[in-house]
C-alpha cells in the first residue's frame, strides 16, 4: 500500500510538472495543439483538486524563525488560509519574532510534539483529515499550494479506498 501511495505521489508530481511545462510551451507557441489525452488528464487532475473540502483538512507547520524555506512556506499557508483551510504555524526555536514578520499567526511549539514527531528539519508540515481522522506522513521542506492540495487529494483518495481505517 505504501508503494501505491508513493506511486500516486510521483504521478501527481509528474502531472504538475507536465502542466507547468505545457503552460510554458503554450506561452511561447500560442497556436500549438495539446494532445487530447493530455487535456483530459490535466482536466481530471484540476477537478479533483478543485473539489477539496476546506473544512475537512487542517494543516500544521513547524518552523524556525530564521529559516528562509519556512518563510517561503508561510506564503503557501497564507494562501491556503485565504481559501478557507485551517492552518497552524508552530515555532520550534526560541528567537523572538515581531508580529508582522510572518503573514499568519504563530505560536510556540510544544517540546513534546517536537520530540514525538522527531522534527530535525524545517519546514515540517502535517495535514490532518478530520473526516477519516487520519494524519499525513510528515511533509518536509517547502511545498507550493498545489503540492499541498495534491497531498490532501491523496489523503482523500486513500480514505475512500480503505474506508477511512487508520
Amino acid at each position: 500500500i505504501s508503494m501505491w501511495f508513493k506511486y500516486m505521489e510521483m504521478k501527481n508530481k509528474l502531472a504538475t510538472r507536465l502542466q507547468k511545462r505545457m503552460a510554458e510551451y503554450l506561452a511561447k507557441k500560442p497556436g500549438a495543439k495539446i494532445p487530447e489525452a493530455t487535456k483530459r488528464g490535466l482536466e481530471i487532475k484540476q477537478k479533483s483538486i478543485a473539489k477539496l473540502d476546506s473544512k475537512r483538512f487542517r494543516i500544521r507547520m513547524y518552523f524556525e524563525s530564521t529559516c528562509p524555506h519556512c518563510k517561503r512556506m508561510m506564503a503557501t499557508l497564507k494562501n491556503l488560509q485565504e481559501q478557507g483551510y485551517f492552518v497552524e504555524a508552530y515555532q520550534i526555536d526560541n528567537e523572538r519574532i515581531s508580529g508582522n514578520l510572518f503573514p499568519i499567526a504563530t505560536v510556540k511549539a510544544n517540546p513534546g510534539d517536537v520530540k514525538k514527531y522527531n522534527i530535525t528539519s524545517v519546514p515540517f508540515t502535517l495535514i490532518a483529515d478530520l473526516k477519516s481522522k487520519r494524519v499525513s506522513q510528515p511533509v518536509k521542506g517547502y511545498q507550493s499550494v498545489n503540492q499541498i492540495k495534491n497531498i490532501m487529494s491523496l489523503i482523500e483518495t486513500k480514505s475512500k479506498v480503505d474506508g477511512g481505517r487508520i
